[in-house]
């Protein structure tokens, strides 16, 4: 069965492939399908902004479509970014514009006191309204020095728990076996395979 990726982050498009490669799904990003309707994200928890966008992609194409909304909250700024987290310095922010931003927020913050998380919410949304989701959470900490140049958003300067390297400094293999949208979206895989 064949589901439509409702992302247009080509980083997010191979790690969501790379957690589905072995299954009896067939995910298509919208590069190949050649086009790129507008997709909003204007609720205020992650699970209503992929519903939101998983909806509309599946109306445009008139097939199943999967979206996910992350983000990260960080604990000494009252869980902020959160749902803003693409856009926290601005509408077409770019990564490092947000990164610096965070940072400067942090900079009077030790070290003990960085404690954040990031939070996926993963959703399937069928042609026939049918709906499936789940949620995945990695705690961790910020760090203010930027490490790696894998991975994407604030990967530079997050480390997860029990772990040394940021998530930027990790194969693409080891941060999807412990990140956030991994395991949203392996907790999906599952119903989805065990449904279909």
């Amino acid at each position: 069965m064949r589901f439509v990726l409702a992302t247009n982050n080509v980083e997010k498009v191979a790690e969501i492939r790379d957690i589905f490669s072995g299954s009896i799904l067939e995910l298509i990003s919208l590069d190949e399908l050649g086009t790129q309707p507008k997709m909003e994200e204007t609720k205020e928890t992650f699970l209503e902004n992929a519903y939101q966008k998983a909806t509309a992609i599946m109306e445009y194409f008139n097939m199943p479509a999967m979206a996910d909304d992350s983000g990260l909250e960080v604990d000494a700024l009252d869980g902020s970014p959160g749902v803003l987290s693409k856009r926290y310095s601005g509408i077409n922010a770019s990564d490092r514009e947000n990164n610096q931003k965070l940072i400067g927020e942090l900079s009077d913050i030790s070290k003990e006191n960085r404690s954040a998380r990031f939070k996926t919410a993963a959703v399937c949304v069928f042609v026939d309204g049918k709906r499936v989701e789940a949620e995945g959470v990695l705690d961790g900490k910020i760090i203010l020095d930027e490490r790696g140049d894998s991975g994407f958003g604030y990967d530079p300067f997050f480390v997860p728990n029990g772990h040394d390297l940021t998530l930027a400094q990790m194969s693409l293999v080891m941060k999807n076996s412990i990140s956030h949208r991994g395991k949203a979206f392996r907790a999906l895989r599952k119903v989805l395979e065990r449904e279909i």
